[in-house]
């Protein structure tokens, strides 16, 4: 995990802000991917790189508080998925899916939350695709690419 000091008006690291502290020019917040809430709650999102292995379903679904780097190591031979929009995702959060597929290729039918145009994976590729939440919907970030695995 990451570790986050806080330094607020001379408390050391580990503080607490509350519900209704304004935070002001005499506030320092250091850390790495902090987010501040509106009810006044300091978490670290979860990171893309926290990566989870999941197994191929035709209806693909993910809990991002597990990790956003999504892997899924065989599709094998199916034809088609349906990617579900994920559970818990964090705004401003990067979720990266890395599927391999060993023959055919698959359609996917990605949830309206994805704004992607990306439908068709080839045979016999690996594909690696990100997306940026933005509170609403997922999107596509650059262009997906295909290797050969």
């Amino acid at each position: 995990g990451n570790t986050v000091n806080i330094w607020q008006s001379g408390y050391a690291s580990g503080c607490v802000l509350g519900p209704n502290h304004v935070i002001n020019g005499t506030d320092e917040i250091y850390g790495k991917n902090i987010l501040i809430s509106n009810s006044g709650a300091i978490t670290a999102p979860a990171l893309a790189s926290a990566k989870q292995v999941v197994a191929f379903n035709a209806s693909y679904n993910v809990n991002l508080a597990l990790g956003a780097y999504i892997v899924t190591p065989d599709i094998g031979n199916a034809a088609a998925v349906t990617v579900n929009a994920p559970a818990n995702p964090t705004t401003g959060q990067e979720v990266i899916f890395d599927w391999t597929k060993s023959a055919n290729p698959l359609t996917i039918n990605w949830n309206a939350a994805f704004k992607t145009s990306y439908a068709t994976m080839s045979a016999s590729k690996r594909v690696v695709i990100r997306f940026l939440y933005d509170g609403t919907h997922y999107i596509q970030v650059g262009t997906p690419v295909e290797l050969t695995p």
